[in-house]
């Protein structure tokens, strides 16, 4: 069995994970749980958000997503510390005398964004720097590299709690009107989660314009990492780090 033979496999788990969140979510929409009404606003016209489900229902099918999500988290966080833990026996096999102070049961694959606390709670402090230093290297204290942030965030949240609510999310840029004679757009809803009547937009509109609210309802996580996003976006993110980091220090390590 090759080393990183269960990293992979979490990998695979994870997307597969990520496969039957965005099935979950796309059934759900299919159940047309959600629509935009559009009414008489003053001298203007607006876009409502409003519920047809039932709040029962609704939560149902809300509770299985938030559950595959958790499985997706579980298992590519696991991915990154079984990484970890291989490296550790790599070392000691290389260095037996690590064996006094390298316990690999005890690391686990850092994820910061500040340097000073990394250097105080990292759990990989006694890896030798051929094998520390490239994982340092894509903290997110460097800058840059939010997939691994939002893994971090999010895993660390699950660990606590469920990742609650899953909400119905509209992303800005989603959000316009389709109709000649419309002006004056304007954006009231901005990245929260969508509650049974917030008026989402507004707008101007030629009494002969036949209108309609270009609105796109997703399913998006209800933290402020994920904002503007849709779920099926987040875990892409996640992925396109997790996926390469593996791939590299695997390249590069374990050959």
């Amino acid at each position: 069995m090759a080393a990183l033979d269960d990293c992979w496999q979490r990998i695979e788990w994870a997307n597969s994970d990520g496969q039957t969140t965005q099935n979950l979510i796309d059934g759900f929409i299919a159940t047309h749980p959600y629509t935009i009404h559009l009414e008489p606003h003053e001298d203007r016209r607006k876009a409502t958000f409003e519920r047809t489900i039932d709040p029962s229902s609704e939560a149902e099918h809300l509770a299985a997503i938030t559950k595959s999500l958790g499985s997706f988290l579980d298992n590519t966080t696991a991915a990154l510390n079984y990484l970890t833990y291989q490296l550790a026996l790599l070392s000691i096999r290389e260095d037996p005398p690590l064996k006094g102070v390298l316990k690999p049961d005890a690391v686990e694959f850092p994820i910061f964004d500040s340097r000073k606390l990394y250097r105080k709670q990292g759990r990989i402090k006694n890896l030798p720097d051929k094998y520390r230093v490239p994982i340092e290297d894509i903290q997110p204290y460097n800058g840059g590299h939010k997939g691994l942030w939002m893994l971090f965030e999010l895993a660390r949240n699950w660990r606590h709690r469920l990742i609650h609510p899953i909400a119905a999310w509209a992303p800005d840029q989603f959000q316009g009107v389709n109709a000649q004679g419309v002006s004056e757009i304007e954006i009231v809803y901005r990245a929260r989660p969508l509650k049974h009547g917030d008026v989402v937009l507004t707008f101007r509109a030629d009494d002969s314009a036949n209108v309609y609210p270009d609105v796109a309802i997703a399913i998006g996580i209800d933290h402020p990492l994920c904002r503007d996003r849709g779920c099926a976006g987040v875990l892409q993110t996640i992925m396109d780090e997790v996926g390469p980091i593996l791939g590299s220090l695997e390249a590069r390590f374990f050959p």
